[in-house]
């Protein structure tokens, strides 16, 4: 399987910005291709040429990191420190208009918030805690996860244990 591809969202400020995109990049290398909106060598650079100036270039930049990605990790916790991230929550909106898998890093008092608690797929107060569910979904899609090694689907002795569990209710 190939691996997935997944677009690094967040606040550009300051050095601080690149450092956990980096970070992340690292540590997911063997399970993840990330993009992040400063890595413009991922773009087509025929395409690039034609978004035009600078700010008009960066918003269509990110947006099209966003198509090719399948999920995008959010950064929100600048946001605890008074950071509007605008361009960050409108990412946000495009990728679940696009259907992305969107995994959210942010405060408490944000995570509270019902457009992030019911909009992500998932929702954590850190990168390790993202770090602890990440490590063990992306093994599951790559089929590694031992629970579903386990699990004796269909056999007919799973069916006819089931039936006596169920007291002979209907199972197919």
């Amino acid at each position: 399987m190939d691996k997935p591809t997944c677009y690094l969202a967040g606040p550009i400020r300051g050095i601080e910005d690149y450092v956990w995109r980096k970070s992340f990049s690292q540590e997911y290398q063997d399970e993840l291709i990330c993009l992040t909106p400063s890595d413009i060598v991922t773009m087509d650079l025929q395409r690039l040429r034609s978004f035009g100036p600078a700010a008009y270039m960066t918003y269509k930049t990110d947006l099209d990191l966003i198509n090719r990605s399948e999920l995008v990790i959010v950064n929100l916790l600048p946001m605890s420190t008074g950071y509007p991230a605008i361009g960050t929550l409108f990412e946000l909106g495009y990728a679940r208009a696009k259907n992305k898998l969107i995994f959210i890093v942010a405060d408490a008092k944000r995570k509270e918030h019902p457009f992030l608690a019911f909009g992500a797929d998932g929702l954590y107060e850190s990168f390790e805690k993202l770090g602890t569910f990440l490590h063990q979904y992306l093994e599951a899609l790559q089929g590694k996860c031992p629970v579903f090694d386990k699990l004796p689907y269909e056999t007919p002795e799973y069916i006819a244990e089931l039936k006596y569990k169920l007291g002979g209710r209907c199972v197919q």
